[in-house]
């Protein structure tokens, strides 16, 4: 959620209050969050990882769908295509499904061969953002997925194997990792150069944030972002803190948190977050075709502003 809560601290906007709470009318003309704990692309996956509570991608879509007719309704027309159009649209998905794909055998037996898999991903991908653009988004940030074995999780769950298993698993999860960004990065393009006045996809416009890309350059190069540990959890406990999870009995917090890249097993820090908006809304070669900040920024044809 880094890129909410610092641009909105940037555009002086009230933080995004959780879709599930007792959300006021300003507040979803404003920001909402809609995420949930363990969610992913396929409702399967968080279930074969132990969250079958968690609200999937659908039904993330489905409570914004619910919250758009309201903007309508509450603001008129106008206002509510002012408020819709012009809102910039967060996606972050697909961790927990790699994830599922690469620690729950079961599961990835039942959703076969990794290609095939990786393509029902995409296509359940774009089809939320269809029916994102269909209820009025027109500005859409798509992050990718970062490199899952460089997160204190993934070091653990590898060191746990013989050498040689976890050197492999590593290298299939990452790769999967980079074939999953592959595919978003180019739904990217081909959705934007439909976004013509006259094309199906009218007015959109996408930004891919390569968190892959990001996340290696800082944990190949710490003292450059400012990080003297990358590899383990601040807040956690036994190998790489990931063995234990944050407020477990054995778990411990690191003393400089804003020297760790990662708070736990999988979420960056404060400052990882901080380090990774910069890098994406302030633009660099991490984020394509151009910054979050010039996203913003746009003015959407059609929109009474």
């Amino acid at each position: 959620m880094f890129l909410l809560r610092f641009a909105a601290v940037i555009m002086k906007l009230p933080q995004a209050a959780p879709s599930l709470s007792n959300v006021t009318i300003d507040q979803k003309g404003t920001c909402i969050n809609f995420a949930s704990g363990g969610s992913a692309i396929l409702p399967a996956s968080s279930v074969a990882m132990g969250a079958p509570n968690a609200f999937t991608f659908d039904q993330q879509v489905t409570q914004y769908e619910g919250f758009a007719v309201d903007v309508i309704y509450e603001y008129g027309v106008d206002q509510a295509l002012l408020i819709l159009n012009d809102a910039i649209y967060q996606l972050n998905l697909g961790t927990i499904d790699l994830l599922a794909y690469f620690t729950k055998p079961n599961y990835a037996a039942t959703v076969g061969p990794l290609n095939t898999f990786l393509d029902s991903l995409a296509a359940e991908y774009l089809r939320m953002v269809e029916r994102l653009y269909s209820q009025g988004a027109r500005k859409v940030v798509v992050f990718g997925i970062g490199p899952i074995s460089k997160t204190p999780l993934g070091r653990f769950l590898s060191s746990k194997m013989i050498p040689d298993a976890g050197i492999k698993w590593c290298a299939a999860i990452d790769s999967a990792v980079r074939q999953l960004n592959g595919k978003l990065s180019n739904m990217v393009k081909r959705l934007n150069a439909d976004s013509g006045l006259d094309q199906m996809h009218a007015s959109l416009q996408l930004v891919y944030a390569d968190v892959y890309g990001a996340v290696t350059d800082i944990t190949r190069n710490p003292t450059k972002y400012g990080f003297t540990d990358v590899k383990n959890a601040c807040c956690g406990g036994g190998k790489f803190g990931a063995e234990f999870l944050c407020g477990h009995s054995k778990s411990k917090t690191c003393r400089s948190v804003s020297k760790n890249l990662f708070w736990n097993g999988m979420q960056f820090t404060e400052a990882g977050n901080k380090k990774l908006f910069s890098l994406f809304f302030g633009g660099s070669s991490f984020v394509k075709p151009f910054s979050v900040q010039r996203l913003c920024k746009l003015l959407i044809p059609g929109v009474p502003y």
